[in-house]
């Protein structure tokens, strides 16, 4: 069962969003462990769904707090690091590594834009 009750949603929004909303319950449902997500992996996942529906639907998520939009940083040999930020401007030029045996430039790595998921209560 979802935390997050995507029936409530549909049912304040435009019907337009309404397969959205059904794409999403089941994503969720998959990945009920979830802490972050990736949106990029996320619109992969949902191919059916029109990436400027998800976008609106995601921004209805964080307007009710259920989402709150975080950055992190992948590598430069791609893995992504647990390590949030709020906004792009709080990452360092510098940061470990994933296994913290050094040091490297983050322009040299990618910024990831995801969420990190706010539901009361819930485990993530």
């Amino acid at each position: 069962m979802s935390r997050i009750n995507f029936d409530s949603l549909a049912a304040e929004t435009t019907d337009d969003l309404r397969p959205v909303w059904s794409g999403l319950k089941e994503w969720f449902r998959r990945h009920e462990k979830t802490k972050f997500i990736d949106i990029r992996a996320l619109a992969h996942e949902l191919p059916e769904v029109r990436t400027i529906k998800l976008a609106e639907a995601l921004s209805v998520m964080v307007q009710h707090r259920l989402l709150r939009p975080i950055y992190r940083v992948s590598t430069p040999d791609g893995n992504l690091l647990d390590r949030e930020f709020s906004s792009p401007s709080e990452i360092p030029e510098r940061l470990p590594d994933r296994f913290h045996t050094g040091y490297f430039d983050t322009a040299d790595g990618d910024i990831v834009q995801g969420f990190r998921v706010e539901t009361n209560g819930a485990e993530k």
